[in-house]
């Protein structure tokens, strides 16, 4: 039994040291062979060979070892390691494709998708993600496949994919930042009252202004005006909300209560901010709500 020195190797190896890693490796030789670890050893002599930069020496162990698994293992570390050195991951998507289609493996599936991050291919992460949480069944799986189902703005697989997930986070419950992303999944999925009700949970139990300036958002898609204004009140004397959060809370708010419009818009001309986009906005909303009095706030801003 050879554990003890293929711990070493994998030390060597996480520490990248190339050297040290192929010493030790040919110095194991008589013994791992003496062990019936032929095939292991092969394996760490092209490991060691792959860490030394020599993809060459490193495919000449393939034939060597009889053990497929280990011998195609050893092969997509050396595919890998071709695809970074050109810069052209297509070799390796193939082949990462190709094994999990033999496989069906839920692992090979993960280290599939993780080559699929790694190139932003967020459609075929997504074309896989219900698959990919349900084989491994772990939170970096679910988070995975939740930015792709985001980035490809695949909101009702966000919700599915969510759905029962809280088990896999301690204490059983969805961490913050994935609570937020269902909101939004549902307030893009046009069901504003289930988003009312988890944003107002988490803005309670976070005291976020982000989770607060949701409530807004939620109420207001869920032709809740009242509930808006309240909410968004709660913002006014929030040192964090910024001037062009403020403006956007004006905007939202100016048919519905113009005072509350206005409360934001002095918080927001009160900012300091000259950003072209945001004075032309803030100038507009000044008129809207006949708030003239308003413009010598921006008078310094625009003589710039």
């Amino acid at each position: 039994m050879t554990a003890h020195v293929t711990q070493l190797f994998t030390l060597l190896l996480g520490q990248g040291d190339a050297s040290r890693l192929a010493d030790a490796v040919s110095r194991a030789e008589e013994q791992m062979k003496a062990a019936d670890e032929t095939d292991m050893w092969f394996f760490w002599k092209g490991q060691a060979a792959l860490l030394l930069g020599d993809h060459e020496e490193a495919a000449t162990y393939l034939s060597k070892i009889s053990d497929k698994d280990r011998a195609e293992t050893l092969n997509l570390l050396i595919t890998r390691a071709l695809a970074e050195k050109s810069g052209d991951p297509s070799v390796l998507i193939t082949a990462l494709e190709q094994r999990f289609t033999r496989s069906g493996d839920p692992l090979h599936l993960f280290d599939l998708c993780e080559s699929y991050y790694a190139n932003q291919k967020w459609e075929a992460i997504a074309h896989r993600a219900a698959a990919l949480v349900d084989g491994i069944g772990t939170a970096p799986a679910l988070r995975l496949a939740l930015e792709a189902a985001h980035r490809t703005n695949n909101y009702d697989l966000c919700l599915r994919l969510l759905e029962g997930r809280d088990i896999l986070f301690p204490d059983g419950k969805l961490p913050v930042d994935l609570r937020r992303l269902r909101v939004d999944a549902l307030c893009k999925q046009g069901q504003p009252d289930r988003a009312v009700t988890d944003a107002e949970a988490l803005a309670r139990e976070t005291g976020d202004s982000r989770d607060i300036m949701t409530v807004v958002a939620a109420r207001l898609q869920s032709a809740d005006p009242k509930g808006a204004v309240v909410a968004a009140r709660q913002l006014l004397d929030r040192g964090d909300v910024t001037a062009e959060s403020h403006l956007r809370l004006a905007y939202s708010l100016q048919v519905e209560d113009r005072d509350a419009a206005a409360a934001h818009l002095d918080r927001a001309l009160a900012k300091p901010n000259d950003s072209p986009q945001f004075l032309a906005a803030a100038m507009d909303l000044v008129f809207r709500l006949n708030r003239e009095d308003r413009l010598a706030a921006l008078q310094p801003a625009l003589v710039k």
